[in-house]
């Protein structure tokens, strides 16, 4: 059994001196010091130890913050070389009410998306590589899930639109509300630093392409990048099971013009080149949530008047769609009353001439607006489509460029080429099967 220290600390702090200690403290003293009356049996070195340890940081309990509320897909972290077998680790936006956070792991995700966690985590800070600032990182410790999925009032308490997106946003998690637009990409998958030839849209059951969203002054490239460890959430109907077959024209002509809420980190901005041209944004995907047309028909939780609110809102690149007035009808000049009968005139008199009449203008129509929904836009392709046939003798003899050129009255939105192909192989199945 070691001396006892526990009363005398002058003696402690020259005994360690003697073991190479230096400088210990009365705090230290009281913590480590042998001292069997004290309940600690150990000896000088072993308390020497420990002072080291303990001032490393080493069996100091952890000091962990705590962020509580809704965790929001992941988006992985690659190493520089681009391949995702190297993926390791992942960022997963939380919704808290103070705002969006960004929190990370190792490997999987040990919680559930969308459901009210309590997530306990260590917060560090390391100097960005190019010098300028600090990087955050909340590291997870512990996630202990509830029950209660996020309502979408909770969602569209914190959206932006398009335009509403700033420079100094860069880096952030955020949630932008837009119109899913004509223009699909696929993302680029590396190995050993050089893309592969095969770009698939579903990829280790994530979605994996990008597509553009306008606003007034600037255009969002929202990307859903290739995943392994991590996964994005998907609230948008049929959209995994589209994009799961693969085919990005399918997926173009099935989701074009969907109002929808996107979740990520906005990573990229360019300013416009010119005067009028619009700024170039990209936002790393982690979640994407429909903005219902029909509340009646979708249960949300939450307060139903706050529900009301939602669905009242306009979102931005929604149509402002009017009825078109019917012209209004021509109408023929006041004929003059037949005039009374009077005596012949001499010959040599000439019959009086009624002034000529001036032409009425008809009030100019109102030009086609384009269907304000997916669906409709979809279905007004399919009948351009039929109607290009009739009017050409044959689906065979029906291409792109003459539907355009058939329907360019109608299609006043300008769908793209890709969708319109779509609409064209699916009438020459139907016309091949009878």
């Amino acid at each position: 059994m070691g001396e006892d220290y526990g009363k005398d600390y002058d003696a402690f702090k020259t005994a360690c001196v003697g073991v190479g200690l230096t400088d210990v403290t009365e705090e230290e003293w009281k913590a480590h010091s042998p001292s069997p009356s004290n309940a600690r049996h150990w000896g000088l070195m072993t308390a020497a130890r420990r002072i080291k340890n303990a001032r490393r940081g080493v069996g100091i309990p952890k000091n962990l913050k705590v962020a509580v509320g809704y965790p929001l897909g992941g988006r992985e972290y690659v190493p520089g070389d681009g391949n995702l077998d190297s993926s390791w680790k992942q960022f997963i936006p939380v919704l808290t009410k103070d705002g969006l956070i960004e929190v990370d792991t190792e490997g999987e995700y040990k919680g559930q998306h969308g459901a009210k966690s309590e997530i306990r985590f260590e917060e560090s800070t390391t100097p960005r590589k190019d010098g300028d600032g600090f990087y955050t990182n909340r590291t997870i410790q512990e996630v202990i899930v509830g029950k209660e999925s996020i309502p979408l009032s909770t969602l569209r308490a914190r959206v932006l639109g398009i335009d509403d997106l700033t420079r100094d946003m860069l880096k952030t998690p955020v949630i932008v509300s837009g119109i899913i637009g004509d223009r699909f990409y696929p993302e680029k998958i590396f190995e050993d630093r050089k893309p592969v030839d095969e770009w698939p849209c579903w990829l280790n059951e994530n979605p994996c392409f990008q597509f553009d969203m306008a606003g007034s002054q600037s255009i969002l490239k929202v990307r859903f990048t290739p995943r392994k460890i991590s996964r994005a959430v998907i609230e948008v109907k049929d959209f995994n099971d589209v994009a799961r077959g693969g085919n990005m024209a399918n997926v173009a002509q099935s989701f074009a013009g969907t109002p929808v809420m996107v979740v990520g980190v906005l990573s990229r901005w360019e300013d416009a080149r010119s005067a009028h041209g619009k700024n170039f944004l990209q936002l790393i995907a982690t979640a994407m949530f429909e903005i219902p047309t029909a509340p009646e028909h979708v249960k949300l939780g939450g307060d139903p008047a706050e529900e009301d609110k939602v669905f009242a809102q306009k979102f931005e690149g929604d149509d402002d769609v009017k009825p078109v007035p019917a012209p209004t009808p021509i109408q023929a000049p006041p004929v003059a009353p037949a005039p009374s009968p009077v005596a012949p005139t001499p010959p040599t008199t000439m019959p009086s001439t009624p002034p000529p009449q001036a032409p009425v203008e008809p009030k100019p129509i109102a030009p086609a607006k384009a269907p304000s929904s997916v669906q409709a836009r979809t279905a007004s392709i399919r009948e351009g489509v039929r109607k290009a046939a009739e009017v050409l003798g044959g689906i065979d003899k029906v291409t792109v460029q003459n539907a355009i050129e058939v329907n360019k009255a109608v299609w006043v939105w300008g769908p793209s080429a890709q969708t319109i192909q779509v609409a064209i192989d699916r009438e020459k199945e139907k016309s091949a099967k009878k």
